[in-house]
């Protein structure tokens, strides 16, 4: 990771610590935030997939699959963006299933790095762990209004301290003699 990157890694976790912040303290608005920061943030993701494929993935084994997940990705962006007049129980139910999906994938991935030998296994598992438990959480409080807001909030404190903590690590260079 170059110094650009661990400098706008490490801000991205502060301005992502400061909006859960701002969304703790004022949930009414911090609902339509959560709609505004996912939907955003699954689009520019989505855009991002499908230019690198124009870009390089064209001209790769298997580049196709970045397209595909470029459009189910812009796709689920663009769902989410029309989710401010649903009742916030659709929005919990969702919530609930991207950070059990993302916990459990960062839980397999952990395994895989273990057996492999790699050195920051533990913190993709303990990633894994704290968004199963999110998940969870969200499974608990379903029936309160605000919950949403407090459980999102939650994470987006977590994976900003995450951010932070990658900002710093030392990444190792793999050199093929």
């Amino acid at each position: 990771m170059s110094k650009t990157q661990r400098i706008s890694s490490f801000f991205t976790g502060l301005l992502m610590m400061a909006a859960a912040v701002f969304m703790t303290v004022y949930p009414e608005e911090g609902y339509i935030l959560i709609i505004v920061i996912l939907s955003l943030g699954l689009m520019i993701r989505g855009i991002r997939s499908i230019i690198y494929y124009i870009t390089m993935g064209i001209h790769m084994v298997g580049g196709r699959r970045s397209l595909y997940s470029g459009i189910l990705i812009l796709d689920l962006g663009l769902f989410t963006a029309n989710l401010s007049d649903v009742p916030r129980i659709y929005v919990l139910l969702y919530l609930l299933g991207i950070h059990l999906f993302s916990g459990l994938v960062d839980m397999l991935n952990a395994m895989d790095e273990r057996k492999l030998g790699a050195g920051h296994w533990r913190l993709k598992l303990s990633s894994g762990i704290v968004n199963i438990f999110i998940g969870l959480s969200c499974l608990i409080f379903i029936r309160y209004a605000n919950s949403v807001v407090y459980i999102y909030c939650l994470g987006l404190f977590y994976n900003g301290i995450m951010k932070m903590v990658d900002a710093f690590r030392k990444t190792s260079m793999v050199y093929i003699q």
